[in-house]
């Protein structure tokens, strides 16, 4: 199984080094955080390219750094170039306060219940499904792409045949 990473957009540096540890008990599972968040949302998708970004955990609320977006505002930009990434909205404040946004992530939870027995080990699994799924989503829309080749391949080689029946 190759490695699994993911990027954590969070504000607090502290908050980024505890779940890196908590991650780090699962093989397979890397977590890199930002100690800077870019100025610009539009930033965020090239780091996920350069690093390679299987999934996303996102906080929302980003005001600890001087940045002029939110979470959700991240998450969209990044899905408009990647639609299909697995994306967490991690959070101390109460979902309910994020009940506009919460449709957009794949997942949501608050920091305290990841501190849950058992809870951490079923976002990895979450985790670990979906990046499984894309995957296999990824290989089936290059089979079709492929299959339609050949199809398209095809219908030229009947047409130049029944041509040249004609002639």
């Amino acid at each position: 199984m190759r490695e699994l990473r993911g990027l954590y957009i969070e504000d607090d540096i502290r908050n980024i080094t505890v779940q890196q540890a908590r991650f780090e008990l699962f093989e397979g599972i890397q977590i890199k955080g930002l100690k800077n968040l870019p100025d610009n949302v539009e930033d965020l998708y090239s780091i996920v390219v350069e690093e390679n970004i299987d999934f996303l955990i996102i906080d929302h609320e980003l005001d600890k750094q001087p940045v002029s977006y939110k979470g959700s505002d991240a998450l969209d930009e990044i899905r408009r170039h990647d639609s299909t990434i697995y994306a967490i909205l991690l959070t101390n404040y109460p979902l309910e306060d994020y009940k506009d946004e919460l449709g957009a992530y794949d997942f949501q939870l608050t920091k305290s219940e990841l501190k849950q027995p058992g809870k951490i080990e079923e976002v990895v699994q979450k985790i670990r499904r979906a990046c499984e799924l894309r995957c296999d989503n990824k290989l089936l829309a290059e089979m079709e792409v492929r299959q339609k080749e050949k199809e398209e391949l095809i219908n030229e080689l009947k047409q130049i045949t029944s041509t040249g029946k004609k002639g």
